[in-house]
C-alpha cells in the first residue's frame, strides 16, 4: 500500500462523548472516514485506499497513481499491479461497477459517495 500515513489527518475523536447537536456534515463524514481507516476496522487495505482516494487524502503521488491506474491499458495495468497491488485492486473494485459491493458497503457505513 502507498506510504500515506492517515494518522496525520486531523479528524474528530470517535471515542469522544455523544455527538453534539448541530455537528456539520463534514464532521460526520470525517468521523466515518476515521472509523474506516482505523486498524482492525474490518475494511481491506484496498477498500481503505479507495476511501483515501475518494476523499483526497492520498497526496500528490497517490492521486497521480490513481489517475495512472484509471488510464492504463491492460498491459500497463498489469505492470502497475506488480508495484501497487493494493491500489490497483481497490481502484478496479470501484471502477468496474459503480453500484458494486464496495460502493454499497461505503454507503451503508454512512459515507456520501
Amino acid at each position: 500500500m502507498s506510504g500515506y500515513d492517515h494518522s496525520q489527518v486531523q479528524l474528530p475523536d470517535p471515542e469522544s462523548e455523544q455527538e453534539p447537536e448541530g455537528r456539520s456534515f463534514a464532521d460526520r463524514q470525517q468521523l466515518k472516514i476515521h472509523e474506516i481507516l482505523a486498524c482492525g476496522s474490518g475494511w481491506t487495505p484496498a477498500e481503505q485506499w479507495v476511501v483515501k482516494w475518494q476523499f483526497r487524502l492520498l497526496g500528490d503521488f497517490g492521486m497521480a497513481l490513481a489517475a495512472a491506474i484509471a488510464r492504463a491499458d491492460d498491459e500497463n495495468l498489469e505492470r502497475l499491479r506488480l508495484g501497487f497491488p493494493v491500489e490497483v485492486t481497490g481502484l478496479l473494485a470501484w471502477r468496474n461497477d459503480p453500484r458494486s459491493h464496495l460502493v454499497q458497503r461505503l454507503r451503508a457505513a454512512g459515507l456520501e459517495i
